[in-house]
């Protein structure tokens, strides 16, 4: 497989002519840097079109207990809020739009679509809000062994559900 190269030219003192230019094959994908870097700060980006994913991450985000925010009375001081000058509280990222978190909920959303033939723009429904708020189908899915259980993960789903209706 030929993968085309990166090519970067460096410029110093004349806007013209590079005096350096290298070929590179780390193609980092410029989006997951900021997603990287913003959720860090507290900033955590989500997909609007999926809103029931992004709702049901933010809770679990909130039972969170590694991942502080400011103004959370469980800070007694800045060294246990975790961040470090320039790099902030990495533990945001897992909960971000291209975190692990974040597309685990997404893949589990999916397969509950998936049992009730749902539509993938379809919201919640009474067939959707059964499966989800029942521990053994996220035993069934497993994506989160020995990380978030499967009683974390139904007991979140329904408050979720319930913030979504009443929004």
């Amino acid at each position: 497989t030929n993968i085309s190269g990166k090519k970067t030219l460096f410029y110093q003192d004349d806007e013209e002519t590079p005096f350096k230019e290298e070929i590179t094959y780390d193609h980092t994908h410029t989006m997951e840097k900021a997603i990287r870097t913003t959720s860090a700060l507290g900033f955590i980006l989500r997909d609007l079109n999926h809103e029931l994913c992004s709702r049901f991450v933010d809770e679990l985000l909130l039972k969170d207990r590694n991942a502080k925010a400011i103004a959370n009375p469980q800070i007694k001081s800045r060294f246990s809020m975790n961040a470090c000058l320039g790099e902030g509280n990495q533990h945001f990222y897992k909960y971000s739009l291209v975190g692990h978190i974040y597309i685990l909920i997404h893949i589990i959303l999916e397969e509950a679509r998936k049992k009730l033939d749902l539509n993938i723009d379809e919201n919640v429904n009474v067939g959707m809000e059964r499966i989800l708020s029942r521990p053994t189908f996220y035993g069934q899915v497993n994506c989160f062994p020995k990380e978030i259980s499967a009683l974390k993960l139904a007991s979140t789903a329904i408050n979720c559900i319930k913030k979504f209706k009443n929004d």
